[in-house]
């Protein structure tokens, strides 16, 4: 019996596919599949086979990471850090939200420039798939790794998901983020602006006239604050709320991509299954065309043979009769 390839032997001849160039992929994943069935892995020949094939933009991010690993790392860890100082700020804690932002557009400009060098340079690329790509590598640094891939084997392109939104409340966190951290403001009511000014206005000669000037301007000062607060913290419920809506559809379109990824998955081994059998249906149909030039060989051969036959009988026959003709006469 043959001996049993191990796992971690599987997974490099995995990670050799999706190094390996877009054009060979096919052929060379059924190969690993009739070898892993060869040795007597049938698990591991069903896994290879439903191996999908990448798209050409997921090919060249899956380049990256096999020849750049460290620039996808950055970039990873770059939509991470972001995705917190957002969160920070939402919490009313203290995030530099637009340096998060400038590192990770650095992070996803570096990915997409060594992406291209993968596909053959600036020249020969498609300014479509320039923002395909682009969009792929958006989308792994706004939510990371899709559900069910692992780095380097990405199989499709990724689109991001609701940054219109978050690109906007972004915007507005950095602008918060330039001014620096600072303690929520305390709202003043009127009442307690006219105490102070009651109480600051006793010890001045001024009269009447002047309290109520210091009490008005206390009370626009208190509603211009108040407004201020207000807008603050709708603007945090509205990031709040967009963040929740965004990871959200993150994770429905990575549960999609999965149900994609089965459908395509099953879809090209059932391709693969019909390629086989055509290949079997077309060497049976050559093994039929040569039984039947065989046979009519052999029924040529059969009919020449019969016919040195009769000749031959004929002449015993004649033989016969002169034999007899001869011991007639004597």
């Amino acid at each position: 019996m043959p001996d049993m390839p191990d796992a971690a032997e599987l997974e490099a001849a995995i990670d050799a596919l999706y190094q390996g160039p877009l054009d060979a992929f096919t052929a060379s994943r059924n190969a690993l599949a009739a070898q892993r069935r060869k040795a007597g892995d049938r698990d591991g020949a069903e896994r290879a086979k439903a191996l999908g094939k990448p798209a050409a933009v997921a090919w060249a991010v899956n380049q990256v990471w096999w020849n750049h690993r460290r620039a996808l790392e950055r970039l990873l860890e770059a939509g991470e850090r972001q995705r917190a100082a957002h969160r920070a700020f939402a919490e009313g804690r203290s995030s530099d939200v637009r340096a998060a932002s400038i590192e990770r557009q650095q992070a996803a400009d570096a990915v997409v420039e060594l992406a291209i060098g993968a596909l053959g340079g600036a020249g020969a690329v498609t300014p479509e798939v320039r923002h395909r790509l682009a969009g792929t590598v958006e989308a792994l640094a706004s939510g990371g790794m899709p559900a069910g891939s692992a780095p380097g084997r990405l199989t499709r392109e990724l689109q991001p998901s609701g940054l219109e939104a978050f690109g906007a409340l972004a915007g507005l966190a950095a602008v918060a983020a330039e001014a620096g951290p600072r303690p929520r403001p305390t709202l003043v009511t009127a009442a307690a602006n006219r105490a102070r000014g009651g109480e600051a206005e006793a010890n001045k000669p001024e009269g009447a006239k002047a309290r109520a000037q210091a009490a008005e301007a206390a009370q626009r000062e208190a509603r211009a604050r108040e407004a201020r607060e207000k807008k603050l913290e709708e603007a945090h419920a509205r990031l709040e709320s967009v963040e929740a809506a965004l990871e959200a559809a993150t994770r429905e379109v990575s549960e999609r991509a999965a149900d994609e990824q089965k459908a395509r998955a099953a879809m090209e081994a059932a391709a693969a299954q019909v390629a086989e059998a055509e290949a079997r249906l077309e060497q049976a149909r050559d093994e039929e065309r040569a039984s039947r030039r065989a046979l009519t060989t052999a029924t040529r051969a059969a009919s020449e043979a019969e016919m040195m036959r009769a000749r031959t009988a004929r002449d015993v026959a004649a033989a016969r009769a002169a034999l007899e003709a001869l011991q007639q006469k004597g």
